[in-house]
């Protein structure tokens, strides 16, 4: 964006920032770093981070102005006339907000906000409201803040820009270092951006997804997706949770290639727990992923009173066992232990004895190759939630 500004004022600025820059040595590198991308709900989701140049650079952050622009062709433009929640550009995640301790020194930001300036340009902003500020490292990358972009046109590079000190790009980007308890300006270094864009980040989609759903079906969780046309599909990747945090990869499904006829895919989950969380990616022929909504699927099958309490050790070495802990509402005398593999494949399955309230078994973890398992354990009418653990050699 090129524009005609008062060069006095800039001059003006530019010898105030020198002479500052001058009283300490804290340089950055600035980059937008892209997190996720949501290219049928139509949003990109870019992270802010922050690196001292090098080891002479370090320095602690203190009050930050991230000023860039954007394609807006390709990205709804900042509307400050509406409200906050309705704005194209939002702030979804603090990774630097209210009261942050790192390495013994303890700083306080206030919430972040995020505005617009002259041009149209866009100011991400954190303020220091007391302490020492944010300790940067060398080569280090430091995550400020998340944003969310609204996309207008995915067909068209998003082009996030940078402003520095040049004087077209005036307001610059501004990092603020605090030292010995006085404010000094950080001077800048590099800035990396999506100016250069190689290709248009949502293209045309690679599937066309009608529906992901799942089922509960006798203590097992049935889930079938289904496309109305697909375009260089490599594979699907289907992941578990049981927490909506930690996921497992439980099945890779091979696509269709290149098809305009709706095609239905099916997954049968026997390692299921109270509660399931599901995500679904496509992989692209050239490595290229795309990830789906999350879904939850509750399951009936298990009574709140029983259930592995805790496996340990975990890892759990060649030579030694798991031990496990439970609670039972019961005396069963047929209840049956399952160690299954993360995609439900049953490893072993044998018979226990459980007594009414805790229990303590052991499991021979040496007949078990190194990887990731699961410890369940079921009887005629309920099911644990499964337990994850390793093995390591």
């Amino acid at each position: 964006m090129k524009f005609i500004i008062n060069l006095s004022l800039v001059a003006l600025f530019l010898f105030s920032s020198a002479a500052i820059f001058a009283q300490n040595n804290g340089a950055f590198d600035v980059r937008f770093n892209m997190a996720s991308f949501d290219c049928t709900g139509g949003y990109y989701f870019v992270d802010v981070e922050v690196r001292a140049k090098d080891a002479a650079s370090e320095f602690n952050m203190s009050d930050q102005n991230y000023r860039f622009s954007f394609n807006k062709s390709a990205i709804k433009a900042y509307d400050l006339s509406l409200p906050i929640a309705d704005r194209s550009v939002q702030i979804v995640q603090e990774f630097i907000t209210g009261f942050v301790q790192v390495d013994g020194t303890g700083s306080f930001y206030d919430p972040h906000t995020l505005t617009g300036s002259i041009d149209s340009v866009s100011s991400y902003n954190v303020v220091l409201a007391g302490g020492d500020g944010y300790p940067v490292k060398e080569l280090v990358w430091t995550k400020v803040g998340r944003l969310s972009f609204e996309i207008l046109d995915g067909n068209l590079c998003p082009d996030l820009i940078w402003h520095d000190s040049a004087p077209e790009n005036f307001p610059p980007t501004f990092i603020g270092e605090k030292s010995a308890g006085t404010l000094f300006a950080a001077a800048e270094n590099i800035y990396t951006d999506f100016e250069n864009c190689a290709g248009p980040i949502c293209g045309p989609l690679p599937i066309e997804l009608k529906e992901f759903k799942g089922t509960e079906n006798e203590c097992t969780i049935d889930l079938t997706w289904t496309t109305l046309t697909e375009s260089n599909n490599d594979h699907f990747i289907l992941e578990r949770s049981y927490n909506g945090d930690d996921y497992d990869q439980i099945a890779m499904i091979d696509g269709q290639g290149t098809t305009t006829d709706a095609h239905t895919y099916n997954f049968t989950d026997r390692n299921i727990g109270v509660l399931n969380y599901y995500r679904l990616s496509q992989v692209d022929t050239d490595g290229t992923a795309e990830t789906f909504n999350v879904i939850q699927v509750k399951s009936t099958c298990f009574a709140e009173v029983r259930g592995i309490s805790e496996l340990y050790p975990n890892p759990v070495g060649t030579n030694e066992v798991v031990n496990i802990k439970l609670v039972n509402d019961t005396f069963t005398a047929d209840a049956r232990l399952v160690v299954t593999s993360v995609d439900g494949k049953i490893i072993e399955e044998r018979t226990i004895t459980l007594t009414e309230g805790p229990n303590l078994l052991q499991y021979d973890a040496a007949k078990l190759s190194s990887g990731t398992y699961f410890m369940q354990i079921k009887d005629s009418d309920w099911f644990s939630t499964p337990k994850k653990f390793v093995k390591v050699d």
